[in-house]
This record gives structure tokens, sequence and C-alpha cells, in this order.
């Protein structure tokens, strides 16, 4: 091990760019090694499926802190590197690559991942979910040629989409389970205005129906509902929901809706914190989890703020 003390970031999205960047506010002289497995310099992830996709913001204008911030903060970016296994006891961690990375303090910032769907032509072109920029690249590419999408689901993602392909000229459908979406948010009176809002601006929406199956040769060409429903379309995006991260796990590290962490953000292995959306932690004694933008912030600050003032 080093005799310089290293703190070692896995995830460069929102919180874990905040988190690295506290460190440094809060006086913290070691090494910091944030890393990720998207090969991008870390970006805001909310503008994929909206100024991105209707092209009022380029690559540029949605990085969440410029290039050379890393270098001023003598943060050590690596990019395109997964984590496959945690070493508690020689504080180590390793990735597909090959290499191991040592720690003396150890950060999971690891998000949320996609559910996804498995139906019948679940595996046609033209299918798409949303999670990061190589995802928002190939759907942008696609819809040059699309006349008709179909997006399940009208949560945040789908409510998004619908509205900046609308934006780009294209006929939207979304398909929703529910009777009232995201109802159990912000309640009937809100979920009925969000739909009225879309359909005003010619967004066809099927609720209380999912889709069955994707018919088409090699590129989807129809979405079927299990109410029957047939939907032509040349494109989909699927926005049905995320799930706290933590594929980067060990036996110790307890979980549970994501990673437990108590009130300053240590999880069940000593020196090991973790922050944001990958998290379940306590509130009014009760274990709660929150996936948000301004959680994920505030939480990542508060979290290496703790690492390095301990209790």
């Amino acid at each position: 091990m080093s005799d310089v003390e290293t703190t070692v970031i896995t995830g460069a999205g929102i919180a874990g760019v905040h988190a690295a960047e506290s460190l440094r506010k809060e006086g913290y002289q070691g090494r910091i090694v944030l890393m990720d497995r998207d090969q991008q310099i870390p970006y805001d992830r909310p503008p994929l499926s909206k100024d991105w996709m209707t092209g009022e913001k380029d690559d540029e204008r949605i990085l969440l802190r410029d290039p050379s911030i890393y270098e001023q903060l003598d943060i050590d970016l690596n990019l395109g590197v997964e984590v496959t296994g945690i070493d508690p006891v020689h504080k180590t961690i390793d990735t597909k690559d090959g290499s191991s990375y040592e720690w003396d303090k150890l950060m999971l910032t690891t998000g949320s991942k996609l559910r996804t769907l498995s139906i019948n032509g679940d595996d046609l072109k033209g299918i798409f979910y949303l999670r990061r920029m190589a995802d928002a690249i190939a759907m942008k590419q696609h819809m040059n040629n699309v006349e008709d999408a179909v997006i399940i689901g009208a949560g945040f993602i789908g409510a998004e989409l619908a509205s900046s392909l609308k934006h780009l000229g294209i006929n939207v459908t979304i398909v929703e389970r529910s009777s009232y979406p995201m109802e159990n948010i912000f309640g009937r009176q809100i979920s009925e205005y969000f739909l009225d809002l879309h359909r005003r601006h010619g967004v066809d929406v099927i609720t209380d129906d999912s889709i069955g199956q994707f018919n088409g040769e090699t590129s989807v060409e129809e979405a079927v509902t299990v109410e029957g429903r047939r939907i032509p379309c040349q494109a989909v995006m699927i926005g049905v929901g995320v799930t706290p991260n933590t594929e980067v796990s060990h036996p110790q590290l307890q979980i549970e809706r994501g990673y437990v962490v108590n009130e300053y953000g240590e999880t069940s292995v000593p020196d090991i914190y973790a922050a944001g959306d990958c998290t379940s932690w306590p509130y009014n004694g009760m274990p709660i989890h929150i996936e948000h933008w301004d959680h994920a912030v505030s939480h990542a600050k508060t979290v290496a703020q703790n690492m390095i003032h301990p209790k």
C-alpha cells in the first residue's frame, strides 16, 4: 500500500463527481481515483432524453464539469473501467481488464440500473433503453428514419422522450400499464394534468394496457398490446423504471434495496461508503431509498465530508 492515502470512488455520475469535488473542497490531501465503466467524460444524464435529444444541447454542454477541472483538483479520472470484485481485507478492487486498485477508503456511487422487459420480439432492431450516452447516440441516429415511435412507460424518462420526439416531428404513442401515470408520486390531479398535456400536444397515450410482443422481420415494425391493440412503429423506447445498481458487491456488504448505509454513509464493511441512488439509508428509524438528482448531489457531499471528518 502506498504511503499516500487513496480514496477510490466507483461511479462517475452525479454523485461520484460531487463526492470527489467535495473531498478536495473539504481539504482532503490524499489521492482521489474516480472511475466509471463509461468511456465519456462524466456527463449529466437527464438532458439525454430532453435538450440533447432535440439538439438544443451538444455533448459539451451536458458535461458535469469541464475536463480541466479534474486536473485542477488532482482527481485521477479513470474511464472505461469496470469493477468486478472487492477485497475488503487487502483493500483492493479488481477490474475487468485485469487491473487492481488499492484503496484506503472506498465510496460506491454506482447509481441505478434499468429494469428490462422480456417479451417476444424484444431482440428486434429499433428497440432501445436509455441510460448512457451510447444508448442516446444509437437512439438519435435511428430516429432519422422514424415516423412512428412507441414509448413503454409514462414515467419521467417516457414523458420526457415523448415531448422530445414530438418536437422532432415523430408520431408518438405511450403505452402505460396504470390508469394514472406517476400517481403514486404526484397524486391523481397532477397525473391527470400531465396526461392531458401530452394529449393536447398530439401524443397518443394508452393507459391500463401493456405491450405483449413486438413484430417485424429484423427491425421492429409493430407493437402489440396485451389488450390486442396493434401499433405500427419503427422505434420503441422502453422506460419501465430502475433499480439500485449493486453489481459491485461482496458477501460482507449488506444489500437491501441498495447498499445499506448508516447516517454517515458507512456500509456494513469498514472504510467502504456509499452514496446516491444505489443506497438505502435510515430516516426516522426506517430505511428509505430515493432516486433523485438533488438527493444524489447532497448525499454524496455529506458522505464525502463524513469520510474525512469521522464521527
